[in-house]
């Protein structure tokens, strides 16, 4: 069966700017090809199974030939899957979209075109103003300022385009002084104005206004590089750009998936932009029900829940099964955390004792081990750890062990490694010791980069040590407010 090629326009940058149409054919495809103008944040609802190519081409660099780009395209459609061709903008705006759907063609392969947002709007958008309007510009043309090395090249009307009301010059940081001279040779008046956005709608966007004569030396004198696009005209004169979008970094939110708890959107409204890529999946332990059943035979003194994950397996298994959670009402109940205690009384359970900080199981197990020693229950991943009660097992208490889930790792890293080789990220939020296990794994270039390392919990930041992480920084509690302090204090 033959798949599907969809060429989607990933917009200018922010995840925000995806139309609805492109955000589901990202959430559905098997592989996306992605552009270097893409931001990893975009790709925050792949599939779990998704495979993300790096296909990104950039002036001067190195890249995949556009040959290779479309026969990776054919084979993958071929084998029956959806592929994504994610484009920076939009597709039909000075991409090879006429290349590659061609290529589809001569095997009858189906495609579709999702548009995106182009960055002349983008950047008119960011600083506030019309690229057309009807005191001072009736028409708006769009030019490339680098033209294709070899092959055929349609001439620029430059007479054309001094005659524009507005132009919008896509890839012309690099050949400034050439297209200048260009549009100054066709009549253009030097003294008018001109707006230089560059990465629109990114939390680093950059704004400059000068005039068309000056263009050149704004840009070595202000260190511009690519990507941005330059707008001549009149209408740049009402641009605002003393507006800015909060900047305050780009993160990688690795929690598993079912578990990010609005995290994501809530550091979004920090002013930052969030790849939230869940390194893993949980699912219950294969023989929950049969444990659960044993220990409804003699619960003991205190049941120990670990994580919210072990609180909605348990919950889980029972209803399942068809036990009743009443069997435990003669139970203690103690939690290692705050958001463990939260999943118990969202579940109308109210917890006896709770860890109110960062120290987890092992400050719980001191506390308990206070007490005369009794018969505790701990629920916890198929991966937990039990050092942390050696306390409880040495004050005498009887423990036994309850697997409530396990942890499934993703199989594709290739997300994490675009986003670590493109030097995108700020900072990592890891919340468990095998997130630390899964990245070494799949891209241990994660824990090579210069950026800040985020950690959950005492055995979280050991585990980055480990792994050659000099210097973690642990959240002081596990929730967000610790961490977007500690964001905001590097």
């Amino acid at each position: 069966m033959t798949g599907h090629v969809y060429f989607v326009g990933a917009g200018p940058g922010a995840p925000g700017l995806l139309t609805r149409d492109a955000h589901r054919a990202i959430q559905t495809a098997h592989v996306l090809l992605v552009d270097a103008l893409v931001s990893p944040a975009v790709l925050n609802d792949i599939r779990w199974d998704a495979t993300v190519v790096d296909v990104g081409k950039r002036g001067g660099q190195s890249g995949p030939a556009q040959e290779q780009i479309t026969e990776r395209l054919i084979h993958e459609a071929r084998a029956g899957r959806k592929v994504v061709r994610l484009k920076g903008g939009d597709p039909t705006t000075f991409g090879r979209l006429s290349e590659e759907i061609e290529g589809l063609q001569k095997y009858g392969i189906p495609w579709s075109v999702v548009p995106g947002i182009t960055a002349a709007c983008a950047a008119a958008a960011a600083a506030g103003f019309s690229l057309t309007d009807r005191d001072l510009s009736a028409s708006l043309t769009l030019l490339t300022g680098h033209r294709r090395v070899g092959g055929p090249n349609p001439e620029l009307d430059w007479q054309a385009a001094s005659r524009s009301g507005t132009v919008a010059v896509y890839m012309g940081v690099l050949q400034a002084h050439d297209n200048v001279d260009k549009l100054l040779q066709a009549g253009v008046p030097p003294e008018t104005p001109v707006l230089i956005v560059r990465r629109a709608s990114w939390n680093d966007e950059q704004m400059w206004q000068t005039r068309l004569a000056d263009l050149p030396d704004a840009i070595d004198r202000y260190s511009i590089r690519p990507p941005a696009v330059w707008i001549v005209g009149d209408v740049t004169t009402n641009a605002r750009i003393g507006v800015r979008r909060p900047n305050n970094g780009n993160v990688v939110l690795l929690r598993p998936a079912g578990q990010d708890n609005g995290w994501k959107d809530r550091l979004e409204q920090t002013g930052r932009q969030v790849l939230w890529f869940p390194l893993q999946r949980t699912i219950p332990a294969p023989d929950i029900g049969r444990r659960l059943s044993e220990l409804a035979e003699n619960p003991g003194d205190y049941a120990i829940f670990t994580s919210p994950n072990a609180v909605r397996y348990w919950l889980d298994a029972h209803t399942s099964a068809g036990h009743d959670v009443r069997s435990w009402s003669g139970v203690r109940i103690a939690s290692t955390g705050e958001a463990t205690t939260a999943a118990l009384a969202a579940a109308g359970i109210r917890c006896d004792l709770t860890s109110h900080s960062s120290g987890g199981a092992g400050e719980l197990a001191t506390i308990l081990a206070n007490n005369q020693p009794a018969v505790a229950t701990i629920f916890q991943a198929a991966d937990g750890q039990s050092e942390g009660f050696t306390k409880l097992a040495t004050a005498g208490w009887q423990l036994t062990y309850c697997r409530t889930h396990k942890k499934e790792l993703r199989g594709d890293g290739r997300l994490l490694q675009l986003a670590a080789s493109r030097n995108w990220i700020n900072a990592i939020i890891w919340t468990s010791s095998s997130q630390v296990e899964g990245v070494t794994r799949l891209a241990p270039e994660m824990l090579r980069g210069q950026w800040i390392h985020i950690a959950i919990g005492d055995p979280t930041a050991q585990a980055l040590v480990s792994a050659g992480v000099p210097e973690p920084v642990k959240a002081t509690h596990p929730d967000l407010e610790s961490v977007v302090n500690v964001l905001d204090q590097n």
